[in-house]
């Protein structure tokens, strides 16, 4: 899978419907550093700058465990792979 569809959910303001290419790279442009993963339910993973806190980034808005932006992916096996659209839907109603 060349990119990766999901939702990107920055500090503040909207949360916003992006294809990012499927590398180390690529997502770590994303969220701003080196990359944490964590599965947030079946089929949904969270990527996230794995030196938020430490480096004092601002807390998220819409989900304050995390500190800077987010990306939400979904699942290949082991892979990450693209949020369907009912989970897109999803995820926008629950982090509005």
């Amino acid at each position: 899978m060349e990119y990766i569809k999901g939702l990107l959910v920055p500090v503040r303001g909207e949360i916003r419907r992006v294809a990012v290419k499927n590398e180390l790279k690529a997502l770590q442009e994303t969220v701003g550093g080196y990359i944490e993963t964590l599965k947030l339910a079946e089929g949904v993973v969270l990527i996230c700058n794995e030196e938020g806190k430490r480096l004092k980034l601002e807390p998220n808005t819409h989900f304050y465990t995390i500190n800077g932006d987010f990306f939400l992916v979904g699942e290949n096996g082991e892979e990450f792979g693209d949020l369907t659209e009912k989970q897109m839907e999803h995820l926008e109603e629950i982090l509005a």
